[in-house]
Parts: C-alpha cells; sequence; structure tokens
C-alpha cells in the first residue's frame, strides 16, 4: 500500500481535523467522531466507496441529530453536523472545486470551534490550522498555485491588522444569540429546571463547565450555593416550577448601591444562559450597565428568546431573606398525609424548624441511608424509604415532602454547590459536577436553606462536586490531581488561570466599552462605528493597492537590460540621432560610423562595451548600471 507523503493535502486536513477535535472534544458526538475516523482511515487507505454513501451517511447523521434533539436545535448540533459535513466531502474530494470546498469548510469549523473554546491556545491552533488548510488546498490544485510555506505565513501576517480591526472597531451588541431552551441530558450530572429523580437509575459525571465566577469579598466553603431554580409543584416525588416560581427579569436603570456585607460576583457561563446564578441570597443582576432586581423566590428567568453569557449578581450574606418573601405561599404546604410515611415518622412533636431537621437527619443516619449515584430507578417516594440509598434530588424530594407533611412549607431549589478555586486570579470554576438540589423551609419569618445531603455526606459542603465524586470513586483516584507533584498542580492552575484572563478580557471588550472609548476622542457611538467603517475600508483598499503593486513585474535583469539600452537610444536622440529600435548593437554602430555628430566616438565606445558586457556572459544589475552612468556623464 503506497504511504501517502506528510505534506498531502488528504494529510494536511486530517492533521488539522484532529487538531479541532482535540480542542472542542466536549461538544464532538460519538457518531461524529467515528464518521470522522472512517473517513480518514478511507481516503489515507485509498479505498474507494460509492459516491452515494457519503449522502447516506449524511443524511442518517441528520436524523439522528432530529431524534436526539428534535425542534431544540443547538450550538452543538450544529457543531457536529457541520464537522460531519466537511468530513465527507473529503470522501468525493477530486479535483479544485472539491478541495477549495473542503478548506473553506475547514476555515468554518475553527470560527464556529470559538463559539465554544476560548482560549489563547485555541485561537493560535486556529491560526495553524486555517494556514495548513490554505496549504492543503495549494497542493490539491496541483500546478494552478505554487505557494512555498514562507509566502503562506506572508498571508496570515498580513491578515493580522484587518484581524484586530475588525475585533475591535465592528459593533458590538448587548444581547447574546438566542439558545432555545434545552432538555437535560438524560443520566448525566448537571443542572435542571426540574428535579426528576425518578426518571434515570443512574448518573455518571461530565466535569464539563458551566460558568467561571470572581466573587469579591471571598466567601466560605460552604456558602458557595449557587441558587438557578425554585420548585413548588410536585407530583409526589418529582418536582417541577409552577408560574410563581418564575421571576421573569427585567434590566432597567435602577441605580441600586449594594449593602456592605454582600457579594459581588462576576460570572462567564460557557454557553449562553438563559437563567441567572448567585450566591444566596441573591438581590439583582446587572448586566449591559443595567440592573434587573430578585424576584420573591430569588431568582430569574430572562425574557424569551434573551441570553447572556456574563453578567453580575449582588447577594446578601445573611442568613434567610425576609425581603424576598412575606409569606410562604399555600402551595409549598400541598404534601403527603403522614400516614403515607414510615411508622418513625409518623409522629412529630416538634415545634420548630430546627427540630425537624435533626429529627430528619437523625433518622436518615439510624437507618443506614448512604449517597449513590447508580441506585437504580426510584419511582416514589416509598420506594426510596426502601432503597435507603440515592443523590441530591432523592433526599431533597423526601426532605421536602416530609417537612410539608409536618407542617412546615417547604420546596425544592436546583443550582450548583462548591466550585474549584484558582488561587493565581482568585475565581471559582463551577462545572456541571457541582450541580446541587437542596431544600428551602418556611421558619415563620423567613426561607432557611436545609440541605439533607450533608446529612449523609458532610463532606460534600467542603468539596467541589468534582473533587466528592472522584473520592468516591475507586477508578478516578488513580487519577486524582492531588497525587500529582505540586509543580504540575502549579502549573495547570497558571494555565487555567492564563485561559480565564483571556476569556474576562475578549467578554468585557463589549458595547460600553466601545462607548467609552468613542466619549474620550468626543465622539457618540455612531461616530465611532462610522469611523470604524472607513478605516476597514481603507484598510482593504490599501491592502488591494499593495497586492497590486507587489503583483507588478519585478525588476529582473532582463528588464534592467532593456531599461539600459532605452536608456542609450535617449541620450542618441539628444544628439540628433533618429529613432533606431528595430536595429541591432552591430547594425547601430555601423550606422553611427556613417553619421557626424559630436559625440561619436563616445557613442561608438558604448556600444563596444555594450557588447562585451551583454554577449560575454549573462550581465550583472552593477555592469548595467555602469553603462547608465557613462551616459550622463
Amino acid at each position: 500500500m503506497k504511504r501517502l507523503p506528510w505534506h498531502h493535502p488528504l494529510v494536511l486536513f486530517a492533521i488539522s481535523w484532529i487538531v479541532y477535535i482535540a480542542l472542542v472534544w466536549e461538544e464532538v458526538t460519538l457518531p461524529t467522531l467515528m464518521t470522522v475516523a472512517a473517513v480518514i482511515l478511507v481516503r489515507l487507505t485509498h479505498r474507494k466507496l460509492p459516491d452515494v454513501v457519503p449522502k447516506i451517511v449524511g443524511l442518517t447523521l441528520f436524523v439522528l441529530a432530529f431524534v436526539k434533539h428534535g425542534r431544540h436545535v443547538n450550538p452543538e448540533m450544529g457543531l457536529n453536523l457541520l464537522l460531519a459535513v466537511v468530513a465527507l466531502k473529503m470522501l468525493e474530494a477530486r479535483n479544485g472545486r472539491d478541495w477549495r470546498m473542503l478548506t473553506l469548510g475547514t476555515f468554518l469549523l475553527w470560527a464556529t470551534g470559538a463559539l465554544f473554546v476560548k482560549t489563547p491556545l485555541y485561537f493560535l491552533c486556529a491560526i495553524v490550522g486555517c494556514a495548513v488548510a490554505l496549504m492543503a488546498l495549494v497542493r490539491g490544485l496541483g500546478e494552478e498555485v505554487d505557494v512555498s510555506w514562507k509566502e503562506l505565513w506572508v498571508w496570515v501576517l498580513r491578515a493580522a491588522p484587518l484581524a484586530v480591526i475588525l475585533f475591535f472597531l465592528l459593533p458590538r451588541f448587548s444581547a447574546g444569540l438566542w439558545t432555545p431552551p434545552q432538555p437535560a441530558p438524560e443520566g448525566i450530572v448537571g443542572f435542571s429546571e426540574e428535579a426528576r429523580p425518578g426518571d434515570v437509575s443512574e448518573l455518571r459525571t461530565s466535569g464539563e463547565l458551566a460558568f467561571h465566577a470572581m466573587v469579591t469579598p471571598l466567601p466560605a466553603k460552604r456558602d458557595l450555593y449557587w441558587r438557578g431554580m425554585t420548585l413548588t409543584g410536585h407530583d409526589g416525588w418529582n418536582w417541577f416550577a409552577i408560574p410563581r416560581d418564575e421571576d421573569w427579569g427585567s434590566f432597567a436603570d435602577n441605580g441600586r448601591i449594594p449593602g456592605a456585607s454582600w457579594w459581588r460576583q462576576d460570572i462567564i457561563h460557557k454557553k449562553e444562559a438563559r437563567r441567572a446564578f448567585a450566591l444566596d441570597w441573591p438581590q439583582w443582576w446587572e448586566a449591559n450597565g443595567k440592573q434587573a432586581p430578585a424576584g420573591t423566590h430569588a431568582t430569574m428567568r430572562f425574557f424569551p428568546y434573551s441570553t447572556l453569557r456574563r453578567y453580575t449578581a449582588l447577594s446578601s450574606a445573611a442568613k434567610g431573606a425576609p425581603a424576598l418573601s412575606k409569606h410562604a405561599q399555600k402551595e409549598s404546604l400541598n404534601g403527603l398525609n403522614r400516614r403515607k410515611l414510615p411508622a418513625e415518622l409518623t409522629s412529630f412533636s416538634g415545634k420548630t424548624l430546627a427540630e425537624a431537621q435533626d429529627a430528619l437527619a437523625k433518622y436518615f443516619q439510624q437507618q443506614g441511608f448512604t449517597y449513590s449515584l447508580s441506585p437504580g430507578k426510584v419511582v416514589s417516594l416509598s420506594e426510596f424509604f426502601q432503597v435507603k440509598k440515592g443523590w441530591c434530588a432523592h433526599y431533597a424530594s423526601t426532605t421536602a415532602l416530609v417537612l410539608r407533611a409536618w407542617g412546615f412549607p417547604s420546596r425544592l431549589v436546583s443550582g450548583y454547590l462548591g466550585g474549584a478555586f484558582n488561587s493565581v486570579s482568585n475565581y471559582y470554576t463551577v462545572t456541571e459536577d457541582d450541580a446541587h438540589v437542596w431544600v428551602e423551609s418556611w421558619d415563620g419569618e423567613k426561607w432557611l436553606r436545609v440541605d439533607p445531603t450533608l446529612w449523609v455526606v458532610p463532606e460534600r459542603a467542603e468539596l467541589d462536586g468534582g473533587e466528592f465524586f472522584r473520592q468516591r470513586s475507586a477508578t478516578d483516584r488513580f487519577f486524582d490531581s492531588r497525587h500529582l507533584p505540586a509543580w504540575v498542580r502549579d502549573t495547570q492552575m497558571w494555565v487555567d488561570s492564563i485561559n480565564y484572563r483571556f476569556l474576562v478580557w475578549s467578554e468585557e471588550f463589549d458595547r460600553d466599552q466601545q462607548r467609552s472609548w468613542a466619549e474620550k476622542l468626543n465622539w457618540n457611538l455612531s461616530t465611532f462605528y462610522m469611523a470604524g467603517l472607513w478605516v476597514l475600508l481603507a484598510s482593504t483598499l490599501g491592502f488591494w493597492a499593495w497586492e497590486y503593486y507587489q503583483s507588478r513585474p519585478r525588476q529582473n535583469l532582463h528588464n534592467d537590460r532593456q531599461r539600459t539600452w532605452f536608456a542609450f537610444e535617449k541620450w542618441l536622440k539628444h544628439q540628433g540621432i533618429a529613432s533606431s529600435t528595430q536595429l541591432g548593437p552591430r547594425a547601430l554602430k555601423t550606422r553611427l560610423e556613417n553619421d557626424e555628430f559630436a559625440q561619436k566616438t563616445k557613442a561608438i565606445d558604448w556600444l563596444e562595451k555594450w557588447e562585451a558586457v551583454v554577449y560575454a556572459a549573462e550581465p550583472s544589475q552593477q555592469e548595467l548600471k555602469a553603462l547608465r552612468v557613462l551616459l550622463k556623464g
């Protein structure tokens, strides 16, 4: 089997795609990965498939994506379909048009990946990947284009100033791209707007990034409860939001001033978010210079077709929230009859919420309840009391139902608990493994947090989700980062810090920043954008002018020889000798010998030197210049 050289266009495209997949690994699905691998294997082994195969595979992938996501079209689905389609194009790459389509598709892939990964490494790889794809195009076109790697990088460097202009001067918009609501991925630990412990029998961790948050002042580890959604309705086991749980945020110029003991959280989501998160208890959120107050449930959902990736949350460090709900809604008491509870829980003689928590915590501990991500499919409260194992949603649902049966209004809260702290840049990294569900109960004056998961696994409050699950998994202990040398962990933290600062820098340059630049120039925003447009046009025209100048015939020996001969003819004309472009040097010499003029001897001597320089060997530019200098003497 003939082995393809590394610079073959198919190999170059394959290298570019492999690096791309490694960088956006979290977004690539298994069918897409299998498709790309199969296409590369088929082409690199010189196998041929019927032309109908790419069409069938592409249609199958589209159907699978539609079956999985349905109407929930999302960026991840688009990225996977685009990657598969571009890869399938390689199966039919034969002529110049196909190579051009592959190159444009690869450019689009790298641009699309920037929606998911914003790190210096990714953007460096994107530049190199596009350059490699362009060289693959050159190799694929063969004799049509002849470009060296040096010339290719010159092109890339010429495009850099234009890219900078586009980044800083083009208009920025306050609203993010709209992403339709997504169903919670089944069987994976992560935030969900419902708590349905009866739907799945087992969960697995993903470690996918949810958001970064810089908090001032730094809270205690046990205070890292990131509130997202209030759930008041239930069907006797599964919990969901009712209309009163939905607080729709409206940003306006409210001009609020935070309290002295409040936490300020600058949050950047990995993806566009439709719901704002904040440490309990949030008071309001800020975005694009405007503010939105927290509703009666201390939650906020953005208006339909509206999403954000970056915002600031202000939260009170006070225990409970008397100002956010003046009374407990009657829905928070709709629960179970005590007779449906185990005998030990049917009677409760206490009067306070603290006594109820102590009694229920003691019951869980004495009955041997354990934490598990694989308890089997527990479809009811009574079944949970028999199985005696589950994750946070099982314990939160059970606790809320029991507390309601005992007369304490209760509800569930879905959000995150914890986060890995980066001490280099002082920010938290919250992942989907930190997703958590807890209980809120009304003590007669305010809502108080009740976290029954900590009754079973108290260490969860001191550990972020990823570390907690690693400690509980025997297979993951071997890969625990705590077992790595200190210098490796420090390096990881520095790299993460650089990526975070790059993300913050890229996100902070928004419409408000452009407005600030315009004000420094005594311009309004429209003038700033118009100036940017003119700079863009001038840069484009200047680039075209430079390319035109560079494309003109270079001054080489042939052109220099013509220039020297034309200079001699011009000199003769000044001596009164008519044009003689049709004559060669010797014929012209014969003609000049028969003419009479003042510079006759100089003209004949010059022609003799011309013959000696031009016809004896390949003349140099210095020799031709010397001949031109003689004419000026």
